[in-house]
């Protein structure tokens, strides 16, 4: 019972794009919020709403000018199957195909697509000039499982994959046969 109610207390970090939009739209709630508690409060012939509105609307834009250029590094890179993607497409030639697990297939044959490959290029088939073997560490892939996965266990020798990059916990194999 105390794991289930530890959950609401130490939520684990939730994704930082997934709610950072929201941010403007709160703050102007915010100044609503005190604009109209401020057009309640009145002395004689000056009304506290305008100031207040234009401290706020004020300390709004300084802030977010202040905000801009300290915007963390992790929101402006490339995202790991985005930066795989634009590798591939950036160095794949005619005639070499992509090998990718289950696990990103989806995301990074999109982004290849978006990056100027057509379907050809992971389309796995047995006659090919090289091939680019996709392993992601997050979901306890490696390479014979992906090959197998692909049913290509047979056609590349796993002890003549090369090396190539990593991107996070994507790792990127070469094989030429």
């Amino acid at each position: 019972m105390a794991g289930f109610f530890g959950f609401w207390y130490r939520r684990p970090g939730g994704f930082d794009r997934l709610w950072t939009f929201l941010l403007p739209f709160l703050f102007l709630w915010a100044l609503a919020a005190w604009t109209e508690l401020s057009r309640k409060i009145q002395y004689k012939n000056w009304s506290l709403s305008n100031g207040l509105t234009w401290l706020g609307t004020g300390a709004l834009v300084l802030s977010t000018a202040l905000l801009v250029p300290g915007i963390p590094e992790q929101w402006t890179k490339l995202s790991n199957p985005e930066a795989v993607g634009a590798y591939l497409a950036d160095n794949m030639r005619p005639g070499e195909i992509a090998i990718i697990g289950y696990s990103n297939n989806a995301t990074i044959w999109f982004y290849m697509q978006e990056n100027g490959l057509d379907e050809s290029y992971w389309r796995v088939r047995p006659d090919f000039d090289a091939a680019y073997v996709i392993v992601s560490e997050n979901f306890d892939e490696d390479s014979d499982t992906v090959l197998k996965a692909n049913r290509m266990q047979d056609t590349i020798d796993r002890e003549r994959l090369t090396y190539l990059y990593r991107y996070g916990r994507i790792l990127i194999y070469y094989y030429i046969p």
